[in-house]
């Protein structure tokens, strides 16, 4: 599919060249290097001047809009000097700023020399039409206009809402992949190393399921897998004599875990941690810590004995 044409214009803001009293030099650097970005697109170029003055520099900008054009560039006026007023007159056109334009800009100014960060040029985009101010130096505007002409088809296309104006593939999704609509990074997870690393979550490192478990049992069905019981069921007994709570029945055995075929590997991501006691669903379990029902009523706390009077030690 050929390239859609684009109007653009090119407007010189300069005292002196308005006043014919110099010749518009950048106007026609700027139209050649935009001329070399698309050599078969056979754009349409407008090129204007006017002086160093905010309203007519408006005006200029406002006309262009109305009309549609796709691309507007001016160039001089982002200097220091009290005349130099662009940028404001620019600022007071566009309705979005595109700041990474403008750093760009600068970024390549400053690879030759000190100076560029004297510019004050900005871009924006007002409706469909984006708005770029460049140096009036004709090399710096070949070197502004170079730097950010990569971007300039796609931005266009963007503000045109063309079918194509696609992400480049760098920043595509996965072939196929949809994102997740309960993903608060709109991000899809083909795998739960993706989901950890956006959500900042453990998950089991088996990693086969494309979700989030927030229960076990949502777990278990995801990946066909049998959880231990974890106490729940079993009968504990709280022996006076000894002080301590006992195993009575244990109601998920490592034997009826095993039928499944699956080993528990993920004892850390899915919160059970091993402990050297009874063995119950493959789940160490301590039989002195109660899982089950208390009893009523709670048996009494026995009494910390007294500590021993201290002896009385000699004075010297």
């Amino acid at each position: 599919m050929s390239a859609e044409r684009w109007n653009v214009g090119i407007l010189t803001v300069s005292d002196r060249v308005s006043a014919g009293q110099a010749e518009d030099r950048s106007g026609p650097v700027a139209r050649q290097t935009l001329e070399r970005l698309r050599p078969t697109a056979k754009d349409e170029f407008h090129l204007a001047t006017v002086p160093d003055d905010i309203d007519k520099i408006k005006a200029a900008l406002l006309d262009w809009c109305r009309q549609g054009f796709h691309l507007v560039v001016t160039t001089g006026g982002t200097g220091f000097s009290p005349r130099d007023v662009s940028p404001e007159a620019t600022k007071q056109v566009i309705e979005r700023e595109a700041p990474g334009l403008a750093q760009a800009m600068m970024a390549e100014g400053l690879r030759v020399t000190p100076h560029a960060m004297l510019s004050r040029a900005i871009a924006g985009i007002r409706g469909r039409t984006l708005i770029v101010n460049v140096p009036g130096s004709p090399k710096a505007v070949a070197e502004s206009l170079g730097a950010i002409s990569v971007a300039l088809p796609h931005a266009i296309a963007l503000l045109r809402s063309e079918p194509d104006a696609s992400l480049p593939s760098a920043h595509a999704s996965p072939s196929g992949a949809e994102p997740s609509s309960t993903c608060p990074t709109d991000r899809p997870h083909q795998h739960e190393k993706d989901f950890v690393h956006s959500h900042g979550m453990h998950l089991h490192p088996r990693g086969e399921a494309t979700g989030v478990h927030k229960h076990e049992k949502e777990f278990a069905g995801s990946h066909g897998v049998r959880l231990p019981s974890h106490g729940v069921g079993n009968e504990f007994k709280f022996d006076s004599d000894a002080g301590r709570w006992s195993l009575v029945s244990d109601n998920a055995t490592s034997q009826d875990h095993a039928s499944h075929g699956h080993e528990h590997h993920g004892h850390h991501s899915c919160g059970h941690h091993k402990r050297a006691a009874t063995d119950t669903g493959g789940l160490q379990v301590s039989p002195a810590w109660p899982t089950g029902p208390l009893p009523d009523p709670l048996p009494p706390v026995p009494a910390l004995p007294k500590p021993p009077a201290p002896t009385p030690r000699p004075l010297h």
